[in-house]
């Protein structure tokens, strides 16, 4: 299959691949044959992504996660969840750093349970605040799992 893989590359060589050095415990080889794969169109692109995702979610969330944030009108942190995948991921925290009035420099995290949907956002009001400007906190994703699983 490799030698046929070589000669031409196609997403569901790709994703047998994945499959094989997956089970064999060769995780790095198995992401790279998944990620080539999501290239793909229709359902062997999506479950290549599924299938990377539920290997590589939990430890780099940021590789398929988006966040962007803003202040309420009363200055609160809004951080805006972004899901650009074709998977529906579910209990995705994040991390705050922040200054806080008194200038020393505090962490909080916040989850947002149940599912955020492939290709859809979600806001969260973090109740953190006030704050006057963009330097003043830092947001991370820092786990989320892969709501659903592989057909």
């Amino acid at each position: 299959m490799r030698r046929s893989l070589e000669l031409l590359p196609n997403g569901p060589a790709l994703l047998a691949l994945g499959d094989i050095e997956r089970r064999s415990g060769n995780r790095n080889q198995a992401l790279e044959y998944y990620r080539q794969a999501t290239a793909e169109q229709g359902e062997v692109g999506r479950r290549a992504q599924m299938a990377l995702m539920q290997l590589d979610l939990r430890q780099n969330p940021e590789a398929y996660l988006r966040t962007r944030t803003g202040l309420s009108d009363r200055g609160s942190l809004l951080v805006q969840l972004e899901n650009p995948t074709r998977v529906s991921v579910r209990n995705i925290t994040v991390v705050i750093r922040y200054r806080t009035s008194s200038g020393r420099i505090a962490e909080a995290s916040r989850t947002i349970r149940g599912t955020l949907e492939a290709g859809q956002s979600a806001r969260l009001d973090t109740g953190l605040g006030p704050f006057s400007a963009p330097e003043q906190f830092d947001v991370r994703i820092v786990d989320a799992s892969v709501a659903d699983r592989a057909p």
